[in-house]
């Protein structure tokens, strides 16, 4: 009997780019990979494919998971571009509702559950920083672009 897999991460890289690559994507783990394009220069594009366990596994695996990440992390020199990718299993409102008691058959939206523990959802809280940025817009020379940008007032033209 074949050994069940629950992990793994990959690259889809075209043939005429993986020709070009001095080194092919590494492994480090089924839920780690990275891959190491040059660009100019000496530098390197350092992209980090990410699985990470999900939230029914073991403390200890998902500890694993974060130190080897971690790890590797710490070996990206400070002058290459570190690109981060992955699925991160994250859950949005889920420990909110537990907190709540609430149930699937409560069918509560989350923005009641967001109201009842008085947290702003994602988009109200981009909103206020958005308010924030425009402060610092406001109090901009007329001519900068991000200024001509909140006015609306952007030449015509091609890129």
């Amino acid at each position: 009997m074949a050994e069940q897999r629950d992990a793994g991460v990959a690259f889809a890289i075209r043939n005429d780019i993986v020709e070009r690559l001095p080194c092919l994507p590494q492994g480090i783990n089924d839920r780690l990979m990275c891959l190491r394009p040059p660009l100019l220069g000496d530098q390197f594009a350092i992209i980090i494919s990410t699985y990470a366990p999900p939230m029914t596994s073991s403390d200890a695996a998902k500890d694993k998971f974060y130190e080897d990440l971690h790890a590797l992390l710490a070996t990206v020199p400070k002058v290459d571009m570190l690109i981060v990718l992955g699925e991160f299993n994250a859950r949005v409102g889920t420990d909110l509702r537990r907190i709540l008691k609430l149930t699937w058959r409560d069918r509560i939206p989350e923005t009641e559950v967001l109201e009842r523990t008085s947290l702003l959802s994602i988009y109200a809280q981009l909103k206020q920083l958005q308010l924030r940025w425009s402060g610092h817009l406001v109090r901009m020379n007329d001519e900068r672009q991000p200024k001509r940008l909140l006015y609306g007032d952007v030449a015509m033209g091609f890129r």
